[in-house]
């Protein structure tokens, strides 16, 4: 299977296997300084060993001709993004305990509070994401980017 599965193909195609893994920037190592207000230590932690895993595939899958990359989707205006916002903002149990929300008067001030929200809407995110994943090639694989293209550290 690996043998016949991308021989003589350049890039991203339907004939050419990908392991893509969506990961954060909370999970770079070398950014982790810049975003001290997103502690949320066992998330990043989780996507930093990401990180690890698909740079170790993209080393181990470069023979078969299997791409491998990180992608970073952006804050994004999805339950999560504003839960995380919302847990930096103190202790917050409901970001610990399934089930449990932030209190209504957060939301509220959420609402009012324009830098507390998530500016990418999913649509936007995944039309980056998918112009991305079109670019994947050789000289690519094993990076780590945002919905933008840009090169993130480790």
């Amino acid at each position: 299977m690996w043998k016949g599965c991308n021989q003589g193909k350049e890039g991203l195609s339907c004939s050419r296997a990908a392991v893509t893994n969506i990961s954060s920037k909370l999970g770079s190592i070398g950014l982790c300084l810049h975003v001290p207000e997103a502690p949320m230590y066992p998330y990043r932690a989780s996507k930093a060993a990401q990180n690890m895993v698909t740079r170790c595939l993209a080393v181990e899958l470069q023979d078969k001709g299997i791409l491998c990359m990180a992608i970073h989707p952006g804050w994004v205006k999805t339950d999560m993004g504003t839960q995380e916002v919302l847990g930096c903002l103190g202790e917050a149990p409901w970001m610990l305990l399934p089930g449990m929300h932030p209190p209504r008067e957060l939301l509220s001030v959420t609402a009012h509070c324009p830098f507390l929200q998530a500016p990418l809407t999913v649509e936007h995110s995944v039309r980056g994401i998918l112009t991305v994943l079109a670019s994947l090639s050789q000289h690519t694989s094993g990076a780590f980017l945002d919905w933008e293209g840009n090169s993130l550290p480790w």
